[in-house]
């Protein structure tokens, strides 16, 4: 691994060990970053919006995974 806390996340994804919860939901994530991203659940905003049909997401990653079904690829 290149930084040690690349280090403790795998060993945390290892030992199951999720110390960082939700306080909307209890739903809780290895890492702070993957809290912080899960957040956006709750709050509705979805600003990632497909050029073709229109649908939106809350995230970038959701909304090009798809674009596939425009694309084929």
């Amino acid at each position: 691994f290149a930084r040690a806390s690349s280090v403790k996340v795998h060993i945390l994804k290892h030992i199951g060990k999720k110390p960082f919860v939700c306080g909307d939901c209890g739903k809780a994530f290895h890492t702070n970053s993957y809290l912080n991203k899960h957040r956006v659940v709750h709050t509705g905003v979805k600003p990632y919006k497909c050029v073709v049909c229109s649908a939106t997401f809350a995230r970038s990653s959701n909304l090009n995974s798809h674009k596939v079904i425009h694309t084929g690829e």
